[in-house]
């Protein structure tokens, strides 16, 4: 398997494939967000377990993982027209709704990659997660990072949020931002805790940008400065 082929999203930035058996897998992320996600994955998860993927779009990411080994893998999402791997691994839900009981069993590992800001009710995600974990288990969560130092440059210049603004140039059903500091109460409220918050893409703004923001970096506060996207990685509670 390799990236073979890339498509241009709504938004503007070009979608890797990769080549499953013939079939093209959009990877519906950030360019290179898969491969640094499963770099993380392999640091933390040890043994081939079964992994659920939450909005698992065209199976790309669940592709990924069996070329490393992974068979049990399942993926849910509300509709299963670009799936292109086995229609078994595929569940039918909508993850703004009450999805916790749609599979039937639980997981030792689940990811949610860039889902998270687009649904109404991230608390209640992560409540309905919550009943598919297995004890001990993991729950990888992406979400673009309005807190970078490039994101509190265009809020302070322009009044919006990056990767939210309104003039067309961000993914319009991305709805609910994300702070590092605000996720914690809903890890809390949702029977979850925070191991540990990864910055990922962090080398993809431009060199004059990030030399500018190096500069930045020791006057702001927070710890969240750098990467297009956080990864938290949480545990059951």
């Amino acid at each position: 398997m390799n990236t073979t082929a890339s498509s241009t999203s709504a938004i503007g930035y070009k979608l890797p494939s990769r080549d499953i058996a013939g079939k093209k897998l959009w990877e519906r992320a950030y360019p290179g967000l898969h491969a640094e996600i499963l770099e993380q994955f392999l640091v933390h998860i040890k043994m081939l377990c079964p992994v659920l993927d939450l909005a698992c779009g065209t199976g790309a990411w669940l592709a990924r993982l069996q070329s490393h080994g992974f068979r049990d893998v399942i993926g849910m999402d509300r509709g299963k027209e670009d799936f292109g791997l086995d229609p078994s691994l595929f569940v039918h839900t909508d993850l703004d709704g009450a999805f916790g009981h749609a599979v039937g069993r639980t997981f030792d590992v689940i990811t949610a990659m860039e889902i998270i800001e687009h649904l109404e009710s991230p608390a209640g995600f992560l409540r309905e997660a919550r009943k598919l974990i297995n004890p001990g288990g993991y729950m990888f969560v992406t979400t673009p990072n309005v807190e970078c130092t490039q994101g509190r440059l265009r809020f302070l210049l322009q009044g919006q949020l990056r990767a939210f603004e309104a003039d067309g140039t961000a993914d319009p059903t991305h709805i609910s931002p994300l702070l590092s500091t605000l996720l914690p109460r809903l890890t809390e409220r949702s029977g979850w805790k925070i191991q540990e918050r990864i910055p990922l893409l962090t080398n993809t703004s431009r060199l004059g940008v990030r030399l500018f923001c190096q500069l930045l970096n020791p006057f702001l506060k927070g710890a969240a400065k750098q990467g297009d996207c956080h990864l938290f990685i949480l545990r059951p509670a």
